[in-house]
């Protein structure tokens, strides 16, 4: 059975972007966005062996060093 991912964007830290919204953001499913971040492709911070944290400002960055195949 599939999992049903749902946001869980908080605005008491707007700072903070859930894995629905970047893999949104990137057209990535969470699973691939989990295991991208896992494998050190995607800037996130582990908070236990399952979830991650993603900075919205990183993501931004990373993405932006993408378009230009660089880091900025």
């Amino acid at each position: 059975m599939a999992k049903d991912w749902a946001c869980t964007c908080s605005p008491k830290f707007p700072e903070t972007i859930c894995v629905v919204c970047v893999g949104g953001l990137l057209h990535y499913s969470p699973k691939t966005v989990y295991k991208k971040a896992e494998a050190g492709e995607l800037p996130s911070v582990p908070t236990s062996r399952r979830h991650r944290i993603f900075r919205r400002e990183a993501i931004v960055y990373w993405l932006r060093s993408q378009e230009t195949g660089q880091l900025a």
